[in-house]
């Protein structure tokens, strides 16, 4: 079935934090997982590490990760000494920060990022705890 939703309180409800501004309403039109779907009952843990996993599972976003390891950076900098081109990078910058992989600081006129090495490593764990139990 598909739904249309405000997903702001959604957001905050599944990260503690809005991605957007509070001020702005964003709207989802899909499916969504209620207490009583299937897919919860399936087991939505193990769901949400293979989503994240299949995210993890791509060049461009891991070699991100390991320059961002070494030094934080802003977009169109990585994009000039990656060779990923600029719109790309952003989305992967922004799905990146959204699993919380990366730290995100906002300047003036620019938004640096950096890993998250304690992020990756309770992931990797929760990785491990979720296969193995």
């Amino acid at each position: 079935s598909l739904s249309l939703m405000n997903t702001n309180a959604v957001i905050v409800h599944m990260t503690g934090t809005s991605a957007f501004p509070l001020t702005h309403n964003c709207m989802t039109i899909g499916s969504a997982i209620t207490s009583t779907s299937r897919a919860k009952k399936r087991g939505t843990d193990l769901d949400s590490v293979y989503t994240i996993l299949k995210c993890l599972c791509d060049r461009n976003r891991l070699e991100i990760l390991h320059r961002l390891s070494h030094d934080r950076s802003y977009c169109r900098a990585l994009a000039d000494t990656t060779g990923i081109d600029p719109g790309n990078l952003s989305r992967s910058l922004s799905m990146l920060y959204s699993y919380g992989f990366l730290r995100q600081e906002r300047g003036t006129w620019r938004t640096y990022y950096e890993t998250d090495r304690a992020a990756i490593h309770e992931f990797l764990m929760r990785v491990e705890e979720e296969i193995c139990s």
